[in-house]
């Protein structure tokens, strides 16, 4: 939710505001396309992390297929995968169309492998009065076409929760509420980004103090829509007279939560307001600690309307339990904005950390001789050690092995030696249920019958050493 919010304001700044003439534009919307794109490729990892077998992920697309395999379009995980795949085609189709001209002049100025490289992803372009203005009816009709995905795609996420019967999710005001929420986070995390990247590529004469006034008074005015729903959500469930309501929102407010909740309410609704002074508005600094804490607040904002409302449900007893986050919690977290920033870092290059001078690139170097060196291990215990015949080998070499592929074979491993094919063969089954060895292949049959002679090998090793 939060990285799906965060990817709609470059849709925002880059089609609505180019429908609506808005001049200021161009200075920030390169940065806020290319953030939406990156955001939306955040978003797309945690479905997939949902769904626990990764190397299935085909099968939330339907397509015809010899299994009868058809996915179960009331999923929300399918509802998802539409909205985010839709979303990530037409944002990126954006950001390239939008770079053609660009890449057409730096193709001008360049020699060697590198003008034929920007010659290939121009298309051809020449500038010519034909081409642009094919050019620019093709890009109003694409901003035209983006601009109700920034409408659809988060209310469609939305309707993930709206869709339950959870007291403080079943609200027709989701939709409206989450594409405002959405635009606001996404404007304050442009902010954040513009900061840095305005003062460590010295482009204070392009990105001016007036385009960030502008992008204050859009993250004020989308600011007051979020807390007015703020307001709504509490006034609905007290004047409704629910009991189950009633309880949801005294528990965000005053449960074991309340936290949470302050911080949302305060980061989000109180805080912006500070936005109405001018002089605030046009201080770079205050900006950048403003936006901080509003992508803070809206961060807890996806966690209250989550976690509290799953962990205080009053109707379901025996469903209730305080949430401790766990490290691999706090570990897919921080990787989701280490992935998030990865990608802005290939995009400025090196200098987006200030590092201009080749003996900075220490750290980077380190990391990747130090993995490059962590590699080699599997090489020596799987090749080497089978050359030389060493019989201590079998025990330990799959998972040395698979170190140096990242996207190693241990998910097809766990498959085997987990598959239900020889414990359930005897079992009943139901009427159309496929028999346990339907998805196996012979790769997977083969590899079973190889770990089974490991296994038989290290025992006969063990025997031998005690003897």
């Amino acid at each position: 939710m939060f990285w799906v919010g965060i990817a709609h304001s470059g849709t925002l700044i880059s089609a609505i505001l180019f429908l609506f003439r808005s001049g200021w534009r161009t200075a920030v919307y390169r940065t806020a396309e290319a953030m939406t794109v990156f955001a939306v490729m955040t978003a797309g990892l945690f479905p997939l992390i949902h769904i626990g077998r990764q190397w299935y992920f085909y099968w939330l697309i339907p397509y015809p297929n010899e299994r009868g395999l058809w996915p179960n379009f009331k999923s929300p995980l399918i509802w998802d995968e539409f909205a985010i795949g839709t979303y990530f085609t037409v944002s990126t189709v954006f950001l390239i169309m939008g770079l053609i001209p660009d890449i057409a002049a730096v193709r001008d100025m360049a020699t060697g492998w590198r003008k034929k490289l920007y010659a290939i992803c121009a298309l051809g372009w020449r500038g010519t009065n034909e081409q642009w203005r094919h050019y620019t009816r093709g890009y109003l009709y694409l901003a035209a076409l983006a601009t109700p995905l920034v409408l659809s795609v988060h209310s469609v996420v939305s309707w993930d929760f709206a869709m339950a019967l959870v007291p403080g999710w079943h609200a027709t005001i989701f939709a409206p509420y989450f594409v405002a929420g959405a635009i606001y986070s996404g404007v304050a995390m442009v902010i954040t980004l513009l900061v840095p990247i305005r003062k460590l590529f010295h482009l204070e004469d392009l990105i001016t103090v007036h385009h960030f006034e502008n992008l204050a008074k859009l993250c004020l005015l989308t600011g007051m829509i979020v807390g007015y729903a703020y307001c709504v959500e509490y006034f609905t469930a007290w004047f409704g007279g629910h009991a189950a309501e009633r309880a949801a929102f005294w528990y965000r407010a005053f449960g074991p939560f309340w936290w949470a909740s302050w911080t949302m309410i305060i980061c989000n609704a109180f805080l912006p307001l500070l936005l109405w002074r001018k002089n605030i508005r046009t201080s770079i600094l205050a900006l950048f600690v403003i936006s901080i804490f509003v992508n803070i607040g809206m961060w807890f904002e996806r966690f209250v309307i989550i976690v509290e409302s799953l962990a205080g449900e009053p109707f379901e007893r025996f469903a209730n339990a305080t949430y401790n986050p766990t490290w691999a919690d706090w570990g897919i977290m921080a990787g989701s904005f280490g992935w998030f920033f990865m990608w802005f870092l290939l995009r400025y290059g090196l200098g987006l950390a200030g590092y201009s001078h080749p003996v900075y690139w220490a750290v980077y170097i380190t990391c990747f001789v130090f993995w490059v060196g962590i590699a080699h291990s599997g090489t020596l215990i799987s090749a080497i050690l089978f050359l030389f015949r060493s019989g201590w080998r079998t025990a330990v070499y799959r998972s040395g092995r698979d170190r140096p592929a990242a996207q190693g074979r241990s998910h097809r491993l766990h498959g085997v030696l987990a598959h239900p094919a020889a414990r359930d063969r005897g079992r009943p089954r139901a009427a159309g249920e496929p028999g346990s060895d339907v998805h196996v292949g012979r790769w997977d049959r083969g590899l079973r019958h190889r770990r089974l002679g490991d296994a038989v090998h290290v025992v006969r090793l063990a025997a031998r050493a005690r003897r």
